[in-house]
């Protein structure tokens, strides 16, 4: 067994597919399939069951998986603490919802990867569930949560505070509205997201602090920023959405009570010299806006 084999077993567990695992390690799928199999004779044991859906690890794979993060970790920060210029070195996945993804990821990385050519990021977007257990697993070496969340094995830092608005189409009667009032908004169609929605959530618990002051008539419930977005550009009704997704085709509805806030974390395993500076430039980063 050597450290080879070990990341090529990471990495079919992190892309779920001996194909793409292939493609990231510049391997043919055969080549990796033969290095998988001699793995699985050394240990005796069976790391992946292969289906028409990908490979999913093994019960004992997962007992392995456990070592195997581990020597990861521990070989990172031998490479880290071998360098002789400071900076970012090697891959990095982040796991996050579709916020951060769509409006904190993408610059931030711009600046990353321009000041650290030898740096590879890669971003995984999922609910609060799945990114959660991208970190708990080991798939993401960084997550991006916001909310409270079962912690067990995942440390967290605060990341920045977040407001949640609520927002009309420019082209609205509402829009044009200086002042706006609780009971006349009932009046209107709301767009919200997914009962399990964190932003969802934060809203409702807005909403319940109001009592019997304001029933909102909900008539979509969307799974995608980019569709609470183009719903309230048409015209289809009031939204709420992160002070980061707000348009330029949109106006905020002056209706203090119904403003949220919510607290991101960055989330993780286990913290290196390289995990401590992704965090440091994306903190860095947000201050900036």
């Amino acid at each position: 067994m050597d450290f080879r084999q070990i990341r090529y077993f990471l990495e079919i567990h992190r892309q779920g597919s001996f194909l793409r695992a292939a493609g990231n390690l510049g391997l043919t799928q055969p080549a990796l399939s033969q290095q998988m199999a001699l793995l699985e004779r050394e240990l005796g044991k069976k790391l992946f069951w292969r289906g028409p859906t990908g490979a999913h690890i093994s019960s004992d794979g997962e007992r392995f998986l456990g070592h195997a993060l581990e020597l990861e970790h521990v070989l990172r920060e031998i490479s880290e603490s071998m360098k002789t210029t400071p900076g970012l070195q090697g891959s990095y996945t982040i796991a996050t919802g579709g916020t951060i993804a769509a409006f904190v990821l993408p610059k931030a990385m711009r600046r990353i990867l321009r000041g650290h050519p030898d740096v590879s990021l890669r971003v995984v977007e999922g609910d609060a569930f799945q990114t959660a257990e991208s970190v708990r697993s080991g798939q993401a070496d960084l997550g991006v949560l916001s909310g409270s969340f079962p912690e067990g094995d995942i440390q967290r830092r605060f990341f920045f505070t977040d407001q949640i608005l609520p927002v009309i189409s420019n082209a609205h009667p509402f829009a044009r509205k200086r002042r706006v009032s609780l009971k006349s908004l009932e009046e209107v169609q709301f767009l919200m997201y997914h009962p399990a929605a964190a932003m969802r959530q934060s809203v409702e618990h807005q909403i319940r602090s109001l009592g019997a002051a304001f029933r909102p008539r909900i008539v979509m419930e969307l799974r995608s920023i980019e569709s609470v977005v183009k719903g309230v550009e048409e015209g289809l009704g009031v939204g709420f959405l992160s002070r980061l997704a707000v348009s330029r085709k949109m106006k905020v509805i002056p209706v203090p009570e119904l403003v949220a806030s919510r607290d991101f974390y960055f989330c993780y395993r286990r913290i290196s010299q390289g995990i401590e500076t992704l965090m440091h430039i994306l903190q860095e980063n947000q201050a900036l806006k």
